[in-house]
């Protein structure tokens, strides 16, 4: 995916403090054979912040708020 382009799906999730879904979601979501997306996660005040516990910053479709 190009930067500066539009992707045809945004996908947004908002979490809190549910590390044991996201855990699920997280490979699900990466793994799909479509691949012209982009994921908004929303950490909605977590305990622990998601970017501290996954890796999702490897990924440039992926954006943490």
């Amino acid at each position: 995916m190009k930067l500066d382009s539009v992707p045809r799906l945004t996908i947004v999730t908002a979490c809190r403090d549910g590390f044991e879904y996201f855990r699920e979601t997280l490979p699900t979501v990466l793994k799909q054979s479509f691949t012209d997306w982009e994921w908004i996660i929303v950490d909605d005040g977590s305990q622990q912040p998601l970017v501290e516990v996954f890796d999702l910053k490897s990924d440039p479709r992926i954006r943490v708020y």
